[in-house]
């Protein structure tokens, strides 16, 4: 087994405490994540008076592609196991 200092454990220990924070990544969202995210804003575009279609249109416009059937999707409530049983 090999054996270390008590002078290797201090330099490491300096070593560490000057290391550098590690840049972060970006996470990555999915549709669902994207679409998610922008409830509340999708919330308002529906009381401003637009329907999904146009929302999706707009969203795609914007650099988001997405169809408003894969929107309506999203938007829909998660089910609960009681809703699955009626």
């Amino acid at each position: 087994m090999a054996e270390y200092t008590k002078e290797l454990l201090a330099k490491l220990k300096e070593e560490i405490k000057k290391a550098p924070r590690k840049a972060t990544r970006e996470k990555k969202l999915n549709k669902s994540g994207v679409v998610k995210s922008l409830d509340a804003e999708i919330k308002s575009m529906r009381e401003k008076g637009y329907y999904i279609g146009e929302i999706s249109e707009f969203l795609s416009e914007k650099g988001f592609p997405i169809s408003k059937a894969t929107l309506t999707a999203y938007l829909k409530p998660a089910k609960t196991p009681e809703d699955r049983e009626s």
